[in-house]
């Protein structure tokens, strides 16, 4: 058998190479026991589940219910509510249309998340109460172009202390991730991008109750790091260059901190200009603060997607309905330089390695006009000036 899980006591076992549509259950509080050898209500299971569309089973979930997930269909293996599963007490029917792959889904508060045959869609199966009996729906609905390059992985992470939205996981093919934050309480389902520094290639993304991690493969050498997405930090999120160092005395070896050609260095808030590795700097030196921060530059967006909210409707409601983007809130704990949708919300397009550009703190506000099918939310900071942001806010008008 390919599938495992534990049901009402019982170890079950699904899809053997010899009986692909195949289930086993172990004795009641008993896993070692597999071979059934009576009827009583304890013994264990074994069978075959034939019906319509079922070939083989790909994955298996289990909640109030076993919920199993074929290449062309999902299906439910029901027992009567808080009524033990025997041998002669329990239902096999099917439930929706999807199909899926080879790829461990999770459950939510009340869904089963999984993604579909094709690779090119995340889907969701729900016990509906208006309808008596599971639907699925498609969770990415309204962000294909995402997912084009079929996902790899996906994981979840629930709601914690800081971020208390649940977030789904991608990876593609082609080593991009995406993340979707999943409210289902409040019907809301929100696709982003997770973008990286220029030339470190994440290969695998893993979750834990509180963490989201992502195994990197950095430019050179051949060297993989892991890095955490800092969302969980209870001043702010970071927005900041691809790695930073503060130095603050002595002589400075830039080859020894990076291995880029080049590096930005920066006094403070003023920026110093641009340095080959080979340079030393002093940092006692009287052109030097005592806080100098030396990173690799590019340019650092969070680039958030539509947000589906379907109300008292199906989701997808607002599929063929113009959305405007009325106004954008932005929470700075520290910031000098930041646009939203390529507009300033303050500091300029030019370099200033006077003064430098004042520190921002606070919420600004960002206000939009026009209609259009699909509006964007993108905050960008230069690669130069470091951004760290408390809370984004959106307001749409549909």
């Amino acid at each position: 058998p390919r599938l495992c899980t534990f049901y009402k006591g019982r170890l079950m076992l699904f899809s053997s190479r010899l009986k692909p549509v195949g289930m086993w259950a172990s004795k009641s509080n008993d896993p070692f026991t597999m071979i059934p050898g009576s009827t009583y209500d304890d013994a264990p299971i074994e069978l075959e589940l034939f019906t319509e569309g079922a070939e083989s089973f790909r994955w298996v979930d289990s909640g109030a219910k076993v919920l199993l997930g074929g290449e062309q269909a999902e299906y439910i293996v029901d027992t009567i509510a808080d009524s033990p599963l025997t041998p002669t007490s329990f239902s096999f029917y099917r439930v929706s249309n999807n199909g899926g792959t080879s790829l461990q889904p999770f459950s939510t508060n009340a869904t089963t998340v999984f993604v579909n045959r094709g690779r090119t869609r995340v889907q969701g199966v729900a016990f509906n109460d208006t309808r008596a009996g599971f639907i699925g729906n498609d969770i990415s609905l309204l962000a294909p172009h995402l997912l084009v390059n079929r996902v790899k992985d996906m994981v979840f992470r629930p709601g914690t202390q800081f971020d208390r939205a649940p977030r789904i996981f991608v990876i593609t093919d082609e080593l991009e991730v995406r993340t979707c934050t999943y409210a289902e309480a409040e019907e809301v389902i929100a696709w982003s991008r997770i973008s990286f520094a220029e030339g470190f290639q994440p290969r695998a993304i893993a979750t834990s109750p509180d963490d989201f991690f992502a195994l990197l493969k950095c430019p050179k050498d051949d060297t993989y790091v892991l890095s955490i997405l800092d969302i969980d930090n209870p001043e702010f999120y970071v927005m900041d260059l691809a790695q930073q160092y503060t130095l603050t005395n002595g002589v400075a070896v830039l080859s020894d901190i990076h291995q880029e050609s080049t590096v930005a260095v920066l006094d403070g808030s003023r920026f110093l200009g641009f340095f080959d590795t080979t340079t030393e700097l002093d940092i006692g030196d009287s052109d030097f603060n005592d806080d100098v921060v030396i990173g690799i530059t590019y340019a650092s967006k969070l680039d958030m997607l539509p947000v589906v909210i379907t109300g008292s409707g199906s989701r997808g409601g607002t599929l063929n309905r113009k959305q405007r983007l009325v106004r954008v809130l932005v929470g700075v704990e520290e910031a000098y330089e930041l646009s939203v949708n390529d507009e300033p919300l303050f500091g300029t397009v030019a370099v200033n390695d006077v003064t430098g550009f004042a520190k921002r703190q606070g919420t600004y506000e960002r206000r939009f006009f026009g209609w259009e099918e699909q509006p964007r939310t993108e905050i960008t900071a230069t690669g130069l000036y470091r951004a760290k942001l408390r809370s984004v806010s959106r307001e749409v008008q549909v």
